[in-house]
């Protein structure tokens, strides 16, 4: 697998202010983000299944990613509808708007 997933490059143009370390430099670097097709027939959308994943080690994104999980306040109640990076299996929580949102969908 690391021998044939493609090296891809962050398009500096699209970071947002989260993409910054504290000292001001961007994190977009030359990846690797690859898994198992969902539905290896669809060339328009390229779903993975993330059960089986490879990327690309780095310390500067794990930097980002240790100063940015703790901004909870930029993910509240009013996200519904949106896209959202998930944690837990919330067809299990008791209830709320993730659930809620779950079985609506």
């Amino acid at each position: 697998m690391f021998d044939i997933a493609p090296v891809q490059h962050g398009d500096e143009g699209k970071l947002q202010v989260d993409d910054f370390l504290r000292d001001r430099t961007p994190v977009c670097e030359p990846y690797i983000f690859a898994g198992v097709p969902q539905n290896p027939f669809n060339a328009a959308h390229p779903e993975i299944n993330v059960g089986s994943m490879l990327f690309t080690p780095s310390l500067r994104m794990h930097q980002c990613f240790l100063q940015n999980y703790l901004k909870t306040d930029h993910y509240g109640e009013d996200e519904e509808g949106k896209p959202k990076i998930v944690h837990e299996k919330i067809w299990v929580a008791g209830e709320g708007s993730m659930k809620t949102e779950w079985e609506k969908v």
